[in-house]
């Protein structure tokens, strides 16, 4: 059996930052996931819930042997992925983890072109394997929750006035 270990180290009301590992591999990337969404019926705008799901071969971030889930979680639209396309908060789909090899903020994480090839490399590997994969979602123990969201920063910035005590008239 294949692991596929997500913990979930900080968050906030908009995003879940955490680290995604594969043990057998020797392989470990930073996430960046919509935020928690467990107390939800239906499921929207947020991750996927802790747990186990199991992931299957299939057809996804333009790859053939991609690991993808193989039942859709219940309450969400479609099958969440690990998306290597995407990296920002306001860009993420429900469910959907982002892969990347840095945080660049609190609401994005670095792709590189490297990086998703060499996952995407991987990710053949494990399948052409033909073994059971297991993804499990859990939070540390240390998880951080910070009561913010993007919504709340960018009414902040709306409300700068940049252009406050200056004059533009030359003498």
């Amino acid at each position: 059996m294949i692991e596929f270990n997500l913990k979930r180290i900080k968050g906030n009301r908009s995003v879940t930052h955490g680290r995604l590992s594969i043990p057998r591999f020797n392989f470990a990337c930073h996430t960046l996931e919509l935020a928690d969404g467990n107390d939800l019926m239906f499921k929207q705008n947020c991750c996927i819930n802790t747990g186990t799901y199991q992931l299957v071969a299939g057809f996804d971030q333009k790859e053939p042997l991609y690991p993808v889930f193989r039942y859709k979680p219940v309450g969400f639209a479609k099958k969440p992925s690990f998306n290597l396309e995407v990296n920002d908060y306001l860009h993420l789909v429900t469910g959907d983890i982002a892969l990347g090899v840095a945080v660049d903020s609190e609401w994005a994480v670095r792709q590189t072109i490297e990086f998703a090839d060499k996952f995407r490399e991987l990710c053949r590997e494990i399948a052409l394997q033909r073994e059971i994969m297991v993804l499990t979602v859990y939070k540390s123990r240390h998880y951080e929750f910070e009561d913010r969201c993007y919504e709340d920063e960018i009414h902040v910035i709306d409300e700068m006035n940049f252009f406050e005590g200056g004059s533009d008239d030359e003498e």
